[in-house]
């Protein structure tokens, strides 16, 4: 899949050229593959880890390592076919910035959506999935306004969509683990594990790109830690809490 892929973004930078068009055959190669990358994995397996199954966390773990190499190898071997076609452009997004804070809020919301969707959720799920995001979206955005690096603020993120998943499920009818999952999805750090692992995949270690690759990859994996941790701490503090709202309801309901 990442092979086809990234022809066709060759294909569309090789038509570009000749129609006068602007095409970022970066950007193409990047939203073809970003849903390939195990990046919801990725966080899940430290989740495992966190919970104990250390079995279960191994396995995903060679299984992301897998994946993401099978993807790296197939934009190479993409971008050598195209090579051959005289049709070069840089596979990693380095030199590509975020759109403005609107069109990123919305950007949260829709990936949320979409994976519930993809997930065979309802309508109401999709709505509550992209709000949850898009919450989530700002906290992440909030806590870094206040001078935490993005490591920091991913977690922050990511234990408030876990209290709010848990405090709100029974009210939405919606299992709290699954607004948990869509809500990170846009916190989770698969384009930088890609770009990490593409950089040391490239570079050798005695190149002067291989060290910021390596860190790129570094901070990959703790973002990954950290909505995990985040996520799961979230969900421990809230079922006590929700648990006393139970409590107070029926005792309410009792004496009226």
């Amino acid at each position: 899949m990442a092979i086809f892929v990234t022809l066709v973004a060759a294909g569309a930078a090789w038509c570009s050229n000749y129609l006068g068009l602007s095409v970022n055959a970066t950007l193409l190669v990047i939203s073809g593959i970003v849903l390939l990358v195990a990046g919801l994995m990725f966080v899940g397996a430290f989740q495992d880890a966190i919970d104990e199954y250390y079995m279960t966390a191994n396995a995903r773990l060679l299984k992301v390592v897998m994946a993401t190499g099978g993807v790296i190898a197939g934009v190479m071997v993409g971008l050598y076919i195209a090579t051959k076609f005289g049709i070069t452009f840089p596979a990693t997004p380095d030199r590509l910035t975020l759109a403005d804070g609107h069109t990123q809020y919305l950007g949260a919301g829709i990936i949320a959506a979409a994976f519930v969707l993809r997930n065979h959720s309802r309508f109401l799920g999709m709505v509550i999935s992209g709000l949850i995001a898009i919450f989530g979206w700002w906290i992440s955005r909030l806590a870094m306004s206040f001078g935490f690096d993005i490591v920091t603020a991913s977690g922050i993120a990511a234990a408030v969509i876990g209290l709010v998943a848990v405090l709100t499920s029974r009210l939405w009818k919606f299992p709290s683990l699954a607004i948990i999952a869509a809500g990170i999805v846009p916190l989770v750090p698969g384009l930088s594990l890609y770009n990490g692992l593409m950089g040391v995949v490239l570079y050798p270690p005695n190149s002067v790109n291989f060290l910021p690759a390596l860190a790129i990859l570094a901070r990959a994996i703790l973002i990954g830690v950290a909505v995990a941790i985040g996520a799961s701490f979230g969900n421990i503090v809230g079922r006590p809490i929700r648990r006393q709202f139970i409590n107070l309801f029926r005792r309410n309901t009792q004496v009226s």
